[in-house]
Protein backbone atom coordinates (compact mmCIF):
# COMPACT_ATOMS: atom_id res chain seq x y z
CA UNK A 1 0.00 0.00 0.00
CA UNK A 2 1.19 3.27 -0.93
CA UNK A 3 1.04 6.26 0.83
CA UNK A 4 -1.45 7.95 -1.30
CA UNK A 5 -3.67 4.38 -0.92
CA UNK A 6 -3.36 5.03 3.16
CA UNK A 7 -4.14 8.80 3.19
CA UNK A 8 -7.29 7.75 0.73
CA UNK A 9 -8.20 5.04 3.28
CA UNK A 10 -7.86 6.89 5.94
CA UNK A 11 -9.91 10.10 5.14
CA UNK A 12 -12.40 7.94 4.07
CA UNK A 13 -12.95 6.29 7.02
CA UNK A 14 -12.35 9.00 9.45
CA UNK A 15 -15.51 9.66 11.63
CA UNK A 16 -15.44 12.90 13.09
CA UNK A 17 -13.48 16.21 13.00
CA UNK A 18 -10.55 14.60 14.98
CA UNK A 19 -10.12 12.00 12.81
CA UNK A 20 -9.88 14.22 9.75
CA UNK A 21 -7.56 16.54 10.80
CA UNK A 22 -5.20 13.44 11.60
CA UNK A 23 -5.90 12.09 8.47
CA UNK A 24 -5.45 14.98 6.26
CA UNK A 25 -2.14 15.95 8.73
CA UNK A 26 -0.94 12.86 7.67
CA UNK A 27 -1.38 13.41 3.92
CA UNK A 28 0.34 16.32 3.87
CA UNK A 29 3.10 14.80 4.97
CA UNK A 30 3.12 12.10 3.06
CA UNK A 31 2.99 14.41 -0.19
CA UNK A 32 6.22 16.08 1.73
CA UNK A 33 8.45 12.55 1.99
CA UNK A 34 7.58 11.83 -1.60
CA UNK A 35 8.34 15.72 -3.30
CA UNK A 36 11.62 16.63 -1.06
CA UNK A 37 13.47 13.78 -2.62
CA UNK A 38 12.85 14.50 -5.97
CA UNK A 39 14.32 17.98 -5.73
CA UNK A 40 17.15 18.20 -7.99
CA UNK A 41 18.46 21.90 -8.49
CA UNK A 42 19.83 20.52 -12.13
CA UNK A 43 16.19 20.09 -13.20
CA UNK A 44 14.16 22.14 -15.12
CA UNK A 45 11.32 21.08 -12.62
CA UNK A 46 13.40 22.36 -9.59
CA UNK A 47 10.99 25.23 -8.96
CA UNK A 48 7.51 23.18 -9.79
CA UNK A 49 9.09 20.62 -6.80
CA UNK A 50 10.16 22.97 -4.13
CA UNK A 51 6.40 25.23 -4.72
CA UNK A 52 4.57 22.02 -4.41
CA UNK A 53 6.86 21.03 -1.45
CA UNK A 54 6.30 23.99 0.22
CA UNK A 55 2.41 23.92 -0.36
CA UNK A 56 2.40 20.57 1.14
CA UNK A 57 4.22 21.57 3.87
CA UNK A 58 1.71 24.79 4.40
CA UNK A 59 -0.99 22.48 4.34
CA UNK A 60 0.69 19.96 7.24
CA UNK A 61 1.43 22.99 9.11
CA UNK A 62 -1.97 24.92 9.27
CA UNK A 63 -3.64 21.45 11.14
CA UNK A 64 -2.30 21.51 14.28
CA UNK A 65 -2.52 25.12 14.44
CA UNK A 66 -6.19 24.99 14.01
CA UNK A 67 -8.56 26.25 16.01
CA UNK A 68 -10.76 23.36 15.97
CA UNK A 69 -8.17 20.78 16.05
CA UNK A 70 -8.93 19.24 19.15
CA UNK A 71 -6.45 19.39 21.81
CA UNK A 72 -3.99 16.53 20.70
CA UNK A 73 -1.49 17.04 17.88
CA UNK A 74 -2.09 15.50 14.55
CA UNK A 75 -0.10 12.37 14.25
CA UNK A 76 3.14 12.90 12.15
CA UNK A 77 3.18 9.46 9.86
CA UNK A 78 1.01 6.90 7.89
CA UNK A 79 1.31 3.57 9.19
CA UNK A 80 2.17 0.08 7.23
CA UNK A 81 3.00 2.45 4.44
CA UNK A 82 5.46 3.07 1.68
CA UNK A 83 6.02 5.83 -0.82
CA UNK A 84 5.86 3.70 -3.87
CA UNK A 85 8.35 3.77 -6.71
CA UNK A 86 9.76 7.01 -6.55
CA UNK A 87 11.90 8.33 -9.57
CA UNK A 88 13.40 11.72 -10.45
CA UNK A 89 12.02 13.16 -13.34
CA UNK A 90 13.76 14.12 -16.53
CA UNK A 91 14.36 17.94 -17.64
Amino acid sequence: MTIIDTARQRLQEADGLAAVLDAAYAAFEGMVSIIHPVQDPASGLFTAFVMAAASAADGRNAWPSHPRCPGTRCSPRLPNSSPGPVSRPSA
